[in-house]
């Protein structure tokens, strides 16, 4: 039953705090303007990266969240976290002040507003689309913008995006409010940001670096002269500095780190330059640890990078890495070979020593409207719940979480149909399946690494984050839902 959603009721609380704690952080940049309007038409990075982006590469900021320093970081994290709940106690305790008040629970407008029940009123307008029954879903859509706001408890704010969702699709305007949505100009110092105080709040991004950095160091000894890391999916390389750190404590010289980078292009005419700029924070953070480090990115989509593009060499310890992202693969049922199994397919003609695998649990894949709106309202549930729970409700970086990175993934499986649908996530349990038929072998849990990811998420994270592990999968999850699986494989010998 751990793995049965649990949404609870679902009911509106009317308070609201809108204040503001969001930090601004100064940042140092450096300018390169060397760029050939050329290098858009080839895929391989040079050797030299040339930068031309007016965003730092790195600075005292990304040093503080990204390293361990002795894990100083974690005691900071800890105190922030005290007071952000001590903030949010004493919020509710004004609103439980508010509720106590005879005048306002004799009110007969809040009695009917307190037991609206949001969750019901987004199914049948769900349902109401899918059967084309637009005056009904209209007039529903009103009726729940009633009981939105993005600055509201965890149902509001969520009902406030969902019913954007459902309105796009009943309107025919999905890329109108997807692109609003996606953070096209968000920096990586506001990113930053962000990913700190979704560090703070969860334990899921902590957890995903110790997990694949540490199953990386396992598997490679002093002895180790070459490692070739093959990563898919970069995710700004917020993983790799705490990574390099590591070897600090490295009995002699650390081995050579060869890094191949298959990253998407970005839309517009600079497909490379997310890769350009991580490709030179990586080098600034091995230069100053002392590792031997090469770094090369394959700008394509997944499926399409063939083994012979990678040019593994035989003297090298080979280590694939997924951490997260692939839900982004399509995966359309009528073909024989999806994107999904050809990436796959591919992982195991590599023959890594290890496959490192992070998936986002998210049974959003059905081809049925009605059964994947509900699946995607029982999972974002959870994520803003967790969200409330953890992040006051005026704290700026939690409502760019919500709005510029929850909310474009859900409004995708929402409004959105056929190759449209870019977002596709699935349960790990199909992960696994997939990877049983791609020839792929499962390895189990490590213990230490499990012990250590529970000991982590129970001294410093709330009591409802849980950690369990299922047929190899090292679960993290919020109230029974599971929102992360991590695991590890190998290519069968055949």
């Amino acid at each position: 039953m751990k793995f049965v959603p649990n949404i609870g009721e679902f009911f509106i609380n009317l308070g609201s705090d809108r204040s503001n704690s969001g930090r601004n952080w100064q940042s140092r940049t450096k300018r390169n303007h060397n760029y050939s309007d050329l290098d858009q038409f080839v895929g391989r990075l040079p050797k030299q990266i040339v930068v031309y982006t007016d965003e730092p590469i790195r600075n005292e900021n990304f040093d503080k969240v990204l390293l361990l320093k002795g894990q100083k970081y974690i005691e900071e994290d800890s105190m922030l976290r005290k007071i952000m709940q001590k903030e949010m106690t004493d919020h509710s305790r004004q609103i439980q002040a508010k509720l106590s008040n005879n005048k306002m629970k004799q009110d007969k407008s809040w009695r009917i507003l307190e037991s609206v029940d949001v969750r019901s009123l987004l199914i049948t307008c769900s349902k109401a689309i899918s059967v084309n029954n637009h005056p009904l879903a209209k007039e529903l859509i009103s009726e729940i913008r009633k009981y939105s706001s993005p600055h509201g408890d965890w149902s509001q704010r969520l009902a406030y995006y969902f019913v954007d969702g459902l309105e796009a699709r009943l309107t025919g305007t999905s890329n109108e409010i997807y692109h609003k949505l996606v953070p096209q100009n968000l920096t990586v110092t506001e990113f930053l940001k962000v990913y700190h105080m979704y560090r703070v709040a969860s334990p899921c991004r902590g957890t995903l670096v110790y997990f694949a950095n540490q199953t990386i160091l396992n598997n490679i000894s002093k002895q180790t002269e070459k490692v070739h890391i093959i990563n898919y999916g970069i995710m700004k390389g917020f993983q790799w500095p705490a990574f390099f750190e590591h070897f600090t404590t490295w009995e002699g010289f650390p081995p050579k780190i060869r890094m191949t980078i298959i990253e998407v292009p970005e839309p517009g005419l600079c497909p490379r330059r997310k890769v350009e700029l991580i490709g030179r924070r990586m080098e600034d953070y091995a230069k100053s640890f002392n590792v031997p480090f090469e770094y090369e990115a394959i700008v394509s989509e997944w499926q399409n990078v063939e083994v012979e593009d990678l040019k593994i060499a035989n003297d090298e310890v080979v280590i694939v890495t997924c951490l997260v992202h692939s839900e982004k693969l399509s995966d359309e049922a009528v073909h024989a070979n999806s994107p999904r199994d050809i990436f796959l397919n591919n992982i195991r003609k590599i023959k890594p020593r290890i496959f490192i695998h992070v998936a986002f649990n998210g049974p959003n894949n059905s081809p049925y409207f009605p059964h994947r709106f509900r699946a995607a309202l029982s999972l974002y549930s959870s994520f803003f719940e967790m969200l409330d729970s953890n992040l006051p409700r005026g704290n700026l970086e939690r409502l760019i979480i919500e709005k510029h990175f929850l909310m474009p993934a859900a409004i995708n499986a929402i409004a959105f149909e056929g190759p449209n649908r870019v977002e596709r996530p699935e349960t790990y349990r199909h992960w696994h399946a997939r990877k049983l038929r791609a020839g792929l072998v499962p390895l189990p849990v490590d213990p230490k690494i499990k012990k250590d990811v529970i000991n982590f998420v129970q001294e410093h994270y709330h009591k409802e984050f849980v950690v369990e592990d299922d047929n190899g999968w090292l679960l993290l999850g919020w109230k029974g839902r599971i929102l992360y699986g991590f695991t590890t494989w190998k290519a069968s010998e055949m």
